[in-house]
């Protein structure tokens, strides 16, 4: 039996390293890792209540790779942020309600709105402040896609800029006829 401060730590469980834990797969049948099965599982039920299929975008989060992006994502950040980010999705998963504890990922879709309601129309700031943590992390997976973008009307890199040249250079000729 080991003690660290102590504790007894000899039934304590560690997290596997990536390289030394099962595979894990997305909704979307990509290899994950760095997310758990149960943190993917939390990721794809929080980005489709936020991001549905049909919603107010033709693609939905689970069809742009969403959950995907999350797990890259995670692999380029610190440890500490890391850590944060997946205590965040694990919050939102085992959101406490009045019926008492219940996985977000097993409530049906107008459930998980209405819980994502409420977490951001709360009275408690810390909870509008984790809907936006949450919102906001989600929203840069979502908006990565390309699909998602030409949507909104946002044209990636050089066409951009190639395009607001254009747009002077018609405005600067129109000026001088």
């Amino acid at each position: 039996m080991t003690t660290h401060c102590g504790r007894n730590t000899s039934h304590s469980r560690k997290r596997p390293v990536a390289s030394g834990r099962e595979a894990v797969i997305s909704p979307t049948n990509q290899q994950l890792s760095h997310l758990t099965g149960p943190e993917a599982k939390a990721v794809a039920a929080l980005s489709d209540a936020m991001f549905p299929v049909g919603g107010a975008f033709e693609a939905g989060a689970a069809s742009v790779g969403t959950v995907a992006w999350i797990d890259d994502y995670l692999g380029r950040l610190p440890r500490q942020q890391r850590l944060l980010l997946r205590g965040m999705f694990m919050l939102f998963e085992t959101d406490v309600t009045a019926n008492g504890p219940r996985r977000f990922s097993s409530a049906s879709a107008e459930e998980r709105s209405q819980i994502l309601h409420r977490w951001e129309t709360s009275e408690l700031y810390a909870r509008r402040a984790s809907f936006l943590a949450l919102k906001g992390t989600l929203l840069m997976a979502f908006l990565s896609d390309v699909t998602v973008r030409s949507q909104l009307g946002i044209i990636p890199g050089n066409e951009a800029l190639i395009k607001l040249q254009r747009e002077a250079e018609a405005a600067l000729g129109s000026e001088e006829a």
